[in-house]
């Protein structure tokens, strides 16, 4: 998406905005503000688990960033922590790298 991933002004790991909050796996900058966080689980984590997407929305909603990924590795979720509805319907998009059913492999959430 553009991020130059070894600039440290523009990708930052275990990021957080005060000391004493809890750190995103990862946060992406644009113009020295933080504008998509990435909260990385291991491998085969059940993403649907509503205390990973609490914990990701909950951080982003903290710093006020609009946007944040859950992901497994293989599932990627796509969140829109602004959005005025229900934390379930917070997802934007999914994407799973592993399914192969899938000609565009995205779904809507």
């Amino acid at each position: 998406m553009g991020w130059d991933t070894h600039d440290p002004d523009e990708v930052f790991r275990e990021y957080r905005r005060k000391p004493q909050d809890n750190p995103v796996d990862h946060a992406l900058f644009l113009h020295r503000s933080p504008r998509l966080f990435v909260e990385a689980q291991g491998l085969g984590t059940n993403l649907l688990d509503r205390k990973w997407v609490s914990q990701t929305l909950g951080y982003a909603t903290v710093v006020g960033v609009e946007w944040c990924v859950l992901t497994n590795g293989d599932e990627y979720r796509l969140y829109n922590a602004h959005a005025p509805v229900d934390v379930e319907e917070k997802l934007f998009r999914s994407v799973t790298v592993s399914d192969d059913t899938c000609d565009d492999y995205t779904r809507e959430g």
